[in-house]
């Protein structure tokens, strides 16, 4: 399957919604991602570790720490 690479195109096809809730970024080891019975909305493997985007009630029920809160 080939993507789209028009962006033009792209753009006028997108049709975005905005998801409901409250989500941070965390960083997060490999072990702990795999012991949870949720999936994050987002993963980003960078050279310093593993960024994660959850719901705040998350990663508050976790104990993870995060610097900013997005969304509404």
């Amino acid at each position: 399957m080939n993507g789209v690479r028009d962006l033009s195109k792209l753009l006028q096809e997108m049709n975005p919604e905005q998801v409901e809730g409250k989500f941070v970024f965390c960083t997060v080891s490999d072990e702990t991602i795999s012991s949870w019975d949720q999936r994050p909305m987002m993963t980003f493997v960078e050279k310093e570790g593993i960024t994660v985007i959850v719901t705040k009630e998350f990663a508050d029920d976790n104990g993870f720490s995060y610097r900013e809160i997005w969304g509404a």
